[in-house]
């Protein structure tokens, strides 16, 4: 993660290494009480097929594209799933789950900071005199 930016290409070496550990359904059964979580629980959490399908997607983007994700539109959306073997509503759903991701991110750094500045002994939120008013 470059500059404490979260993007694509992070997305992808996540994807990549969850791959490596044997995917989604082998973590999955790795954690305790998950062997008894549902057929249909366990059928909506990113499967194997689905992992390398939003790889081959993030794969068919340009670096740029990977980096800013706001200049993805519609004729690079059709360009990029030409180019996965997919449909532009895989690009889409990819770039839901993506921006979801990011969110989550910037909000789990937030409170990693707000943490690390009250165990530094500093109140995470700035104190304001009454006189500032």
């Amino acid at each position: 993660m470059a500059k404490g930016r979260f993007d694509l290409d992070d997305m992808r070496d996540q994807l990549i290494q969850m791959q490596d550990m044997g995917g989604m359904g082998a973590l999955m059964d790795k954690l305790p009480g998950m062997g008894q979580m549902p057929q249909s629980v366990k059928n909506q959490m990113i499967g194997d097929k689905e992992s390398s399908r939003m790889i081959a997607i993030i794969n068919s983007m340009t670096p740029k594209e990977r980096n800013h994700v706001n200049l993805i539109k519609g004729s690079r959306k059709k360009r990029i799933a030409a180019g996965s073997g997919t449909d532009v509503q895989h690009v889409n759903k990819l770039l839901k789950q993506f921006e979801k991701m990011q969110k989550n991110n910037e909000k789990n750094e937030r409170r990693q900071d707000e943490k690390d500045d009250a165990t530094n002994g500093r109140d995470a939120r700035p104190r304001r005199d009454a006189r500032s008013f």
